[in-house]
């Protein structure tokens, strides 16, 4: 793809449009959605709710913190089930992030919000690769291995369509873009990266 839409908004660079588009296409896109909960282990519903960046407050005696923005949460009331994914694109993570959203506090403050009634959880991070997060409660996956698995072959022709194959596009760039060889010139190298690979 030469036109790069996401860039011509002046998005391209940024976490949350890779989320909201998650998102968008988890909503909008009954394939997407079916295909990533299958590579994820998690169970199909047709009653999944999606959220993203949910407030939820923290109540913890002796905290500053009065409130954790997960980036994603899901929940199904069949399947008494909420999934927490944090994705994480041009950025590490946050002090303590994913440790803070596997707390029984967190736990407890997202369960009154969705109403839940005593549900299992699941958590995901979400990376370009599969970079491990702090807290072992979350398991890492990654866009190469996960996101791109769920993107349909065959999109529909809207504009989220148009937008994930964009994306799956920006993923196979990343996963064959060649290494700098030793007589490359550093500057050089660096002035052709672009999509998601950055310096």
């Amino acid at each position: 793809m030469t036109t790069r839409i996401l860039d011509i908004l002046g998005v391209g660079s940024r976490e949350d449009s890779y989320t909201d588009l998650i998102v968008t296409a988890i909503e909008s896109i009954p394939e997407f959605q079916k295909e990533l909960l299958d590579v994820l282990n998690e169970p199909n519903a047709d009653d999944w709710k999606t959220f993203v960046r949910l407030p939820v407050a923290i109540c913890k005696p002796g905290s500053d913190r009065v409130k954790d923005i997960p980036d994603i949460v899901l929940f199904s009331k069949s399947q008494n089930r909420i999934i927490v994914i944090e994705n994480k694109l041009f950025s590490g993570e946050g002090w303590k992030q994913t440790e803070r959203y596997a707390t029984a506090e967190f736990q407890s403050s997202l369960i009154d919000k969705l109403e839940a009634n005593k549900p299992s959880f699941g958590y995901y991070y979400l990376t370009i690769s599969g970079e491990l997060p702090a807290s072992n409660a979350f398991k890492a996956i990654s866009y190469i291995n996960h996101i791109e698995k769920a993107i349909p072959g065959a999109l529909p022709d809207s504009n989220i369509g148009l937008l994930m194959q964009e994306f799956k596009e920006r993923i196979e760039e990343f996963k064959n873009w060649p290494k700098p060889e030793s007589t490359d010139k550093i500057i050089d190298y660096l002035r052709t990266c672009n999509g998601f690979v950055s310096p």
